[in-house]
């Protein structure tokens, strides 16, 4: 028992220790630099760190004495961890409501889709509706609130946890940088932390105790199972007679246009006029032929003879333009260099473009 306490006195402090003086170190930079110089805000972290790692051990020397209060000294310390993570949240949610996070300078939305960096996507999705904005803020200060009290202490992590962990997702896989992904790591990882002090209660109320609600009897308790699975099987079955769009990895890719002849008439690139042909994209479904900008494209479907390298082009935008492409496409000097050679309409044309990296 002394062993376990030890543990578990130690994981308190240690996780609290953490969490405080990395919350505080956040919060004092983004709101007291200009008040307080850093390298104070970094001593005042660093000494609240310390303290909580040094008094390990003098818990661990006052839990063998007797009328020690073990347990009130416990609950200090996960109540600081409640707090100061409570805290944070609360002041990423003020700022989400202030405009202080998910708001993306115009002139930046402007800009094509993969020039922004992955914090810009993320900022510009989110900060899209101001309603959706007010929503996540209001689950971190609800949860926040909770989490400060004992008896409900256990929903507010349950409503925050699946907030932190889908942050914890969008930063990781959206890149936006160690600091940022080890920050979120450590909240995510004291909210388990908070959860698991209920462990006991979590799977008595989920695996034990039985449900009140009615349910009804199958006679046969292989049916029963069939129809359970019918929920990944339908959907794959589904799934499996779905006609995908072919791929063709051949062909696939953005591309920019070295050459561009229209009834051997070779048009001037370096124009920079709107009827410059620039770059082509063919994917999965479209093929895309953009005149020198993102808002003036061609936009169709197409089919591929893979045989014979010849594509068919339908346009559907805009819908003024019926000139279907029908040609050949071959490789150039190399596979990143190829040339559609045929005719879009009356027009014969030839493009002579290159893989963009």
């Amino acid at each position: 028992m002394k062993t376990k306490s030890s543990s578990q006195n130690s994981i308190a402090c240690v996780i609290a220790g953490i969490i405080g003086s990395i919350v505080f170190l956040r919060i004092g930079k983004r709101f007291l630099a200009g008040y307080v110089p850093f390298t104070i805000l970094i001593g005042i972290a660093v000494i609240y760190l310390l303290a909580a790692l040094v008094y390990i051990l003098i818990w661990n020397r006052k839990a063998k004495q007797p009328g020690f209060n073990s347990s009130s000294t416990l609950a200090f310390w996960q109540g600081s961890i409640r707090y100061f993570l409570a805290l944070d949240l609360c002041m990423f949610a003020f700022q989400k409501i202030f405009h202080l996070q998910f708001s993306i300078p115009m002139g930046v939305l402007d800009n094509p889709f993969n020039s922004l960096s992955g914090e810009q996507m993320v900022w510009a999705f989110f900060g899209r509706f101001y309603a959706f904005t007010l929503i996540i803020a209001g689950l971190q200060i609800g949860g926040s609130i909770l989490l400060l009290f004992r008896r409900t202490r256990l929903f507010g992590v349950i409503i925050l946890l699946p907030v932190l962990f889908n942050i914890l997702l969008l930063d990781y896989f959206y890149d936006l940088g160690t600091v940022v992904n080890g920050y979120i790591t450590l909240l995510t990882l004291a909210a388990l932390y908070l959860l698991l002090l209920d462990y006991d209660r979590l799977v008595q109320f989920f695996f034990i105790e039985k449900s009140k609600l009615p349910s009804f009897k199958f006679k046969n308790s292989w049916l029963k199972n069939a129809l359970r699975l019918s929920v990944l099987f339908i959907p794959l079955l589904l799934i499996a007679i779905y006609q995908f769009p072919q791929y063709y990895p051949e062909i696939n890719g953005k591309y920019e246009v070295k050459s561009f002849t229209v009834n051997r008439h070779a048009h001037d690139l370096s124009t920079g006029r709107d009827s410059v042909l620039t770059n082509v994209f063919i994917d999965k479904t479209d093929f895309v032929m953009e005149y020198n900008n993102y808002q003036r494209r061609l936009i169709g479907e197409f089919n591929y003879n893979k045989a014979a390298k010849q594509i068919t082009v339908v346009w559907h935008y805009p819908e003024t333009e019926h000139d279907t492409i029908v040609a050949q496409i071959t490789n150039g000097k190399n596979d990143a260099e190829k040339i559609i050679s045929g005719r879009m309409g009356i027009q014969a044309i030839l493009i002579d473009m290159v893989k963009a990296r």
